[in-house]
């Protein structure tokens, strides 16, 4: 069984989420300051330490007479923290702004630090709780709002520190919850905490509970959606692959990955696009072996910034990769909604200014043929932006001779038919487009550029109801 250690566990949220682990089978330690509280929360998977969450040396103490199996923590829910006052700025009194502070951002970041060896070792989770707070200003929100934006940013910085370490990072920020919060924030003055929930219809400890624990329940990947009210797309960490792109009728513009014919949506291809002669990289003598496009589209990506309208995604080099492929890299998969455009940007670095990274990347997207509402297949056609009045090149068992195939353009267009897929791919190297259209002349059209991305395949396997539009560079 997984452990948990939830702080500020003896009241509201914190008191919740401990109920709602022991139930699922989690192994909780629960931490507070109030002893006939904690008592109450005892039982045999649940472990309780009582500490002050400010005070380091208490909380180390603790820490270090967990016996199993408590010992070794999975999650850390930084739950601890609270609210003085409901004064202007002006009007508020210092040391409840200090406490704040030292409570809501000081011990929070503090346990953290000290759990973040074991975490790591356990590829395990933090989850913090932030608040609405630290997103919308409201009057007298002042210094709580700021201690909630800090846990906000603070969440987003360590995401993108312990990408590649397993560590998953997230920040939970209700609204209103009904607990015993803003009483505490009163001062004790029950009339006026009840007034401040007059009129609204506040969540409970429970529902942000039942969120942790899904939250820390997820499988290793989810999907990640992202929308504007125009499109809608969602991405898989798995690969940061898109794996659907919806127009504002919610009707499918990628395909569905019939297995029948092929299960990829639009995988990004790396550090190689295509094949090696005998699937084989030689560096510096020694051989590796290198599958078609690269492993990046079979690889974990840390999510290392979204929100509703884009998402960033990180790899880099392990053990893992360096097996295949001896060379440090980071690469970055960026998906941004800008109205009725999903822009996709691929980012590779190297850390290694000694050494030169060889590698190659593109893009594979795989369209519904025929798009929906776009008539009937054969009416679907791709258009050039430009003229393309040279050869494409010619491929031999996969991979690209020194051969030439006519060009099977009409003018700039490029009617589709299962027949010009016989032979595999059609491949344009450096083309005067760095743009296409794709669609027919009575229906929905999608607009595909594919700036400083100098080569251009096209590609389906006859039959299929898809068809690839793939630029790449390398």
């Amino acid at each position: 069984m997984p452990t948990v250690l939830i702080t500020g566990a003896t009241a509201g949220i914190g008191e919740a989420a401990v109920h709602a682990f022991a139930d699922s089978g989690w192994h909780v330690v629960a931490t507070g300051r109030r002893a006939d509280r904690l008592a109450a929360l005892k039982s045999d998977t649940v472990h309780t330490l009582e500490f002050d969450i400010r005070d380091e040396a208490a909380r180390d103490a603790a820490l270090a007479s967990l016996p199993e199996p408590f010992a070794n923590i999975d999650l850390l829910i930084n739950n601890a923290g609270l609210a003085r006052g409901l004064e202007k700025a002006q009007d508020a009194d210092l040391d409840s702004w200090k406490t704040m502070v030292d409570t809501n951002v000081t011990a929070m970041m503090s346990i953290t630090h000290k759990l973040l060896p074991m975490l790591i070792e356990r590829k395990g989770a933090i989850i913090n709780l932030g608040s609405v707070a630290g997103s919308y200003v409201y009057p007298a929100g002042n210094v709580y709002a700021g201690t909630k934006a800090f846990v906000n940013h603070f969440s987003l910085a360590l995401r993108a520190d312990l990408h590649g370490t397993g560590v998953r990072v997230t920040s939970i920020e209700p609204g209103m919850v009904e607990t015993e919060f803003m009483t505490v924030r009163t001062g004790g003055d029950k009339d006026a905490s009840d007034r401040l929930y007059a009129g609204v219809n506040p969540m409970t400890p429970e529902d942000i509970a039942e969120t942790l624990l899904w939250v820390a329940t997820l499988p290793p990947h989810l999907n990640i959606a992202i929308g504007n009210g125009t499109l809608t797309a969602r991405i898989d960490p798995l690969g940061a692959e898109l794996v659907s792109l919806c127009d504002p009728h919610g009707r499918a513009l990628m395909t569905d990955a019939d297995p029948a014919y092929w299960t990829g949506h639009a995988p990004l291809l790396f550090p190689i696009v295509g094949r090696l002669n005998g699937d084989t990289l030689r560096v510096d003598g020694r051989d590796y072996a290198m599958k078609q496009h690269g492993f990046a589209r079979r690889r974990m990506f840390a999510v290392t910034d979204s929100s509703d309208t884009h998402a960033t995604f990180a790899l880099c080099d392990d053990a893992e990769t360096r097996a295949a492929y001896p060379f440090a890299f980071e690469l970055r998969a960026t998906y941004r909604l800008d109205g009725a455009t999903l822009v996709t940007e691929i980012a590779v670095t190297n850390p290694d200014a000694a050494t030169v990274l060889p590698a190659s990347f593109g893009f594979h997207p795989a369209f519904a043929w025929p798009l929906p509402g776009g008539g009937a297949r054969e009416d679907q056609r791709i258009v050039f932006a430009q003229d393309e009045p040279g050869t494409l090149a010619a491929l031999d068992g996969g991979l690209i001779g020194a051969g030439e195939r006519a060009s099977p353009l009409d003018g700039r267009t490029l009617h589709l038919a299962d027949d010009l897929f016989a032979d595999d791919a059609l491949i344009w190297i450096d083309p005067a487009s760095r743009s296409v259209r794709y669609g027919s002349t009575t229906g929905p059209q999608l607009d595909i550029a594919f700036d400083g991305l100098p080569t251009l395949a096209i590609w389906t396997k006859p039959g299929a109801a898809f068809v690839c539009v793939e630029p790449w560079q390398g």
